[in-house]
């Protein structure tokens, strides 16, 4: 696919919006610490969305939404900015986001504020324009104008997932979409003069209340969106969809004794573009809990393509592979990982593409075709399942789209094992300096890692101490590659020396898993 610099929300999301994010008076809400027994309770009587943290993104997303929504003008592109800033911090860019470990940390990251280009494209708007600039925003506490950066897989995410039209299921009759629910659930809580607070979304061949017109005192500007919309989209929704509109009619919009066509499928920015803002009460829990569903449905394809260990960058538009074939992606995978972290019997490690092989049949039945898949030869030799295979390492820190899904993922880039009389490792008595550094060279998350290999390589090895005059914290060079990384914090040390407890942990963690033995 192209570059996800141009994609369009309504309008278009520019690198000078992205730098407006420093200028902007943009909420920044803190997802809740809650730990895993109370994140597992139900939501209104209903299980807790899998995984937990699209749950965590809904929090987030209603909270910019709480005050986007009550601004006079509701700025698409202020929003917009304010979703990649949520999702360039923890726990989003671990949890949630797609991570390529080829690419250094500084290539993740789009270019600081201070260094980008201070000229705008045409098509600037909303935020991004000159006469929306709050001169006297005030910045995050704490987070100086030069540190607004956007992590580049959330500017993924945006387009990927966040900015598409979520189509109506095979289910649901002559019911809206949940695209379409959430739009009615947000303008509930629009002037109850008006008659927001009765507004319903439903399907007829024609609604048995007068139509809308731009000049309709309580709807006019709603409706004008609302057409805007419907020309936008033609006839370019799914075929669901289309049996759907010709068997019950299209979507209304109802607001008392008027009626507002509204278009078959809606995005995420299609549903809050025509609400009647500025809302005149705050957001409920019944719009906190349809936002996640919404937010569910958009997901899925991303989190399984990503536990499968694919580039949604790459591989969402594929055709080819569709929700079910990903399942079974899916669990191939987790049967993959199984085995290279334990394998069966107690054999030697084995290499990934006899992992696959194995869990590969085991999975297919006579009337199962893994993805359609009919022989392992058949996966094997496509491009996903070369993919697959012989794509780079990833490694992930926590479960990412079911529950109980193993979060070591397929490490592909292995050599096969050396057998024991040929192994690498220094012969017989080695000391404990070379030994380590051995360790150093073979761990990726240590060795890929410049700031983690050479805080270990200093206080592991040659035992310097952390803190004082000649400690580690105070080395110029340690310092130089803290800037560079621009990973760990380098004003705060007590959270630098977290981070850095996290990353070696989750190492050595792998390293233990990856070689382990019954």
């Amino acid at each position: 696919m192209g570059s996800v610099m141009g994609f369009g929300i309504g309008g278009a999301v520019t690198a000078k919006m992205i730098v407006r994010a420093r200028k902007t008076t943009v909420p920044y809400p803190e997802t809740p610490s809650h730990d895993h027994e109370s994140l597992s309770v139900s939501l209104r009587g209903r299980q807790m969305p899998k995984p937990m943290i699209v749950f965590r993104l809904a929090n987030a997303l209603h909270g910019l939404l709480q005050t986007e929504l009550f601004q006079a003008r509701y700025q698409e592109n202020r929003l917009a900015v304010g979703l990649l800033l949520t999702l360039s911090r923890e726990p989003f860019r671990s949890e949630l986001l797609f991570r390529d470990y080829s690419l250094k940390e500084e290539e993740l990251w789009l270019i600081p504020a201070r260094e980008a280009p201070k000229a705008g494209g045409e098509n600037d708007r909303g935020a991004d324009s000159e006469d929306n600039e709050d001169p006297g925003a005030a910045e995050k506490p704490g987070q100086s104008p030069q540190s607004a950066r956007i992590f580049r897989p959330a500017l993924v995410y945006l387009s990927l997932v966040l900015s598409r039209r979520l189509a109506l299921a095979n289910n649901r009759l002559d019911q809206p979409t949940n695209m379409h629910v959430l739009f009615g659930s947000l303008a509930a809580h629009g002037a109850a003069e008006a008659g927001w607070s009765e507004v319903k979304v439903t399907r007829a061949k024609r609604p048995i209340v007068s139509l809308a017109s731009s000049s309709s005192e309580r709807i006019g500007r709603v409706w004008s969106v609302l057409k805007k919309q419907i020309a936008r989209l033609g006839t370019g929704y799914g075929p669901v969809s289309a049996r759907r509109r010709a068997k019950y009619g299209p979507f209304w919009l109802i607001l008392s004794d008027v009626a507002a066509e509204m278009a078959e499928e809606l995005s995420l920015w299609d549903c809050l573009a025509p609400l009647p803002v500025p809302l005149a009460c705050d957001l409920n829990e019944a719009s906190r809990d349809q936002l996640c569903r919404v937010l569910e449905s958009l997901n899925e394809r991303y989190a399984l393509l990503r536990s499968c260990g694919l580039d949604p960058e790459q591989w969402y538009d594929d055709a080819e592979l569709s929700v079910s074939g990903l399942r079974d992606l899916q669990t191939l995978r987790k049967a993959v990982n199984a085995r290279l972290a334990a394998p069966p019997d107690g054999s030697q490690a084995t290499t990934p593409e006899r992992a696959y092989a194995d869990a590969f049949e085991c999975i297919r039945t006579d009337t199962h075709r893994p993805a359609g898949f009919a022989t392992f030869e058949d996966f094997a030799e496509s491009a996903v399942g070369q993919e697959m295979i012989h794509g780079c390492l990833v490694l992930l820190s926590t479960p990412l789209h079911m529950e109980g899904d193993d979060d070591l993922l397929l490490v592909s880039n292995l050599p096969a094992p050396v057998p024991e009389s040929s192994a690498t490792w220094p012969e017989h008595q080695v000391d404990r300096e070379t030994a380590l550094r051995f360790v150093i060279g073979q761990c990726p998350g240590i060795r890929d890692n410049p700031v983690l290999a050479w805080f270990v390589d200093a206080t592991l090895i040659n035992g310097r101490s952390i803190h004082g005059g000649d400690g580690v914290l105070a080395d110029a060079e340690f310092r130089r590659l803290l800037d560079d990384s621009r990973r760990y914090p380098t004003t705060d040390d007590d959270r630098l020396l977290t981070q850095l407890e996290r990353d070696l942990s989750e190492a050595i963690r792998y390293c233990t898993r990856l070689n382990r033995q019954p």
